[in-house]
């Protein structure tokens, strides 16, 4: 990693203390390792940035399972007959879950409206703001003239059970931004906070796979956290 620049992904100020202590040992790590450190942020992501990117995943997860199933052996041909079965099996297949996201995606299928506004209409113009990640990461790497970006993925772990689901709270990190824009990120760990494991992400413009691939690579033998999972007996 010597004489490569990364750009570190400095948290917010809103961010608790913990998220602070393990960009610092990223940061001091990183040094460690012969890169040039260059502290960069992100301006605020556009207001409706997350409600156009929850109504991508839910309008092409409609269009992806029905496809799947169309093309296979199953009795059901599409999300609608899934649903239909849920709610007729629901002591055996919902117990302790819903489908309310399912439900979510049929009313953001192609064809429907939303108000007054196709779902075509209002897809094409969620796409629009999510360039906004492509956006980010590209002027990031330009203007800085980086190497590839690093931050932390996204806060610790957190235990998910039947009473609260996976809930969590005061979420932080930068994995979305690759997820949301198609870029590659690789996520390797980081260090343990409160007894969980946290990681760090090494994120890059188009066809940097190979490069963030070596970067990873050496991050993870130096820092030298590989973690066993563990059997938590709650």
């Amino acid at each position: 990693m010597n004489n490569k620049r990364i750009g570190l992904i400095t948290p917010n100020q809103n961010a608790p203390d913990e998220a602070f202590r393990l960009i610092e040992k990223v940061k001091q790590q990183l040094k460690l390792l012969g890169a040039e450190v260059i502290e960069v942020s992100f301006a605020p992501m556009p207001k409706n940035f997350w409600s156009s990117a929850l109504f991508v995943l839910q309008h092409e997860f409609y269009i992806g399972l029905n496809s799947y199933l169309k093309k296979s052996k199953s009795k059901m041909q599409d999300m609608e007959s899934v649903i239909n079965f849920n709610k007729s099996n629901s002591e055996q297949v919902m117990s302790f879950y819903g489908q309310e996201y399912f439900i979510k995606s049929v009313d953001s299928a192609p064809g429907k409206t939303i108000g007054d506004i196709r779902t075509e209409i209002i897809y094409q113009e969620s796409l629009e703001t999510l360039e906004y990640a492509k956006r980010a990461i590209d002027r990031a790497l330009v203007n800085n003239k980086l190497d590839a970006l690093v931050g932390l993925t996204r806060n610790t772990a957190w235990k998910i059970n039947y009473q609260t689901g996976d809930a969590f709270e005061n979420s932080w990190g930068n994995g979305a931004l690759s997820a949301i824009s198609g870029y590659p990120h690789i996520t390797i760990p980081l260090d343990f906070s409160d007894n969980l494991p946290t990681g760090v992400s090494f994120m890059g413009a188009a066809w940097d796979e190979v490069k963030l691939l070596n970067l990873a690579y050496s991050f993870e033998q130096y820092n030298n956290f590989l973690p066993r999972p563990i059997q938590d007996k709650n």
